[in-house]
């Protein structure tokens, strides 16, 4: 005689998914998978702003992992969204119609200090989540991407192994003062000039391009393909002077700057790529 348990435990899970609304494959992944448990925040406050402009100083987010703290002024849900899950706001979909016009103050304080900004991100989504009643889900759609090449004279590489020690940039270390970093490559930006030092193999190359096309290091911008069939790891050393682009495109100078000093060249072609869809968020009770 068996209890037939496990198909009473699927039962259970598919009425949990219809009253919450999600799938039924992402409640079991959750219930079968520990890890998938985001980090929260001990003490969170959100309050509707109610300005009907952003003040400078008095809108944006600020991250302070060292205190465990994240404040957020003057944002909607989908600039909230959009910071959680680091896409760009034209790869979100769905939501209630106050989702762009409402705005909110929000500060979440961890128990502690958390290792980096991804964390205090992570917190975000599940905050999200518990107050706002947020729900999404990924699609894939069509969009446009640069393919890295080589150029007609082959690559102006060398791999790391054959020049010694890391280099860095010009206030050294990874994500030094007016840096910002991305696994081994580091972006300063100067009042006149950006530059990018560090390691990397192609693909890590390609996907710090990618990020770097966004608004900023937390976003993912058009993505860049790596098809240059190069291996192993590479000094990387670029300087351009920055010109006017859109959100989610290369900036033309540095797009140049890889062209003329590391003889790789882009293409512009269809891929695949994913958007975020809002299926379901509600205004939250102040607090």
């Amino acid at each position: 005689m068996t209890c037939g348990c496990g198909e009473n435990k699927t039962r259970m899970m598919a009425l949990l998914s219809a009253a919450a609304g999600l799938p039924l494959s992402v409640l079991l992944a959750l219930a079968q998978s520990p890890s998938a448990v985001k980090p929260a925040f001990d003490v969170a406050s959100i309050k509707p702003n109610k300005a009907t402009t952003c003040v400078q100083f008095l809108c944006g987010v600020t991250t302070l992992p060292k205190s465990g703290r994240l404040i957020v002024q003057y944002y909607s849900l989908l600039s909230l969204v959009r910071t959680a899950y680091g896409v760009r706001v034209d790869d979100i979909v769905g939501g209630p119609p106050w989702r762009d016009d409402d705005k909110f103050d929000v500060e979440g304080k961890a128990d502690g200090a958390v290792s980096d900004d991804q964390t205090l991100y992570l917190m975000l989504q599940g905050l999200l989540a518990d107050r706002f009643k947020l729900a999404v889900h990924h699609e894939t759609k069509e969009v446009p991407v640069y393919a890295l090449i080589l150029g007609k004279n082959g690559p102006k590489l060398q791999n790391a192994a054959e020049i010694g020690p890391p280099s860095t940039g010009p206030r050294g270390g990874s994500g030094g003062r007016g840096g910002l970093g991305v696994g081994r490559l580091q972006l300063t930006r100067t009042e006149d000039t950006r530059q990018i030092t560090g390691r990397a193999t192609m693909p890590e190359f390609a996907t710090f391009l990618s990020r770097i096309s966004g608004r900023s290091l937390i976003e993912s911008g058009r993505p860049v393909l790596n098809e240059t069939d190069l291996s192993g790891v590479f000094d990387i050393k670029l300087e351009w002077i920055p010109e006017p682009t859109f959100p989610g495109e290369l900036d033309p100078g540095l797009i140049s700057a890889i062209q003329s000093k590391l003889d790789l060249k882009f293409e512009d072609r269809k891929g695949t790529g994913e958007v975020l869809v809002i299926d379901h968020a509600e205004k939250p009770s102040e607090n």
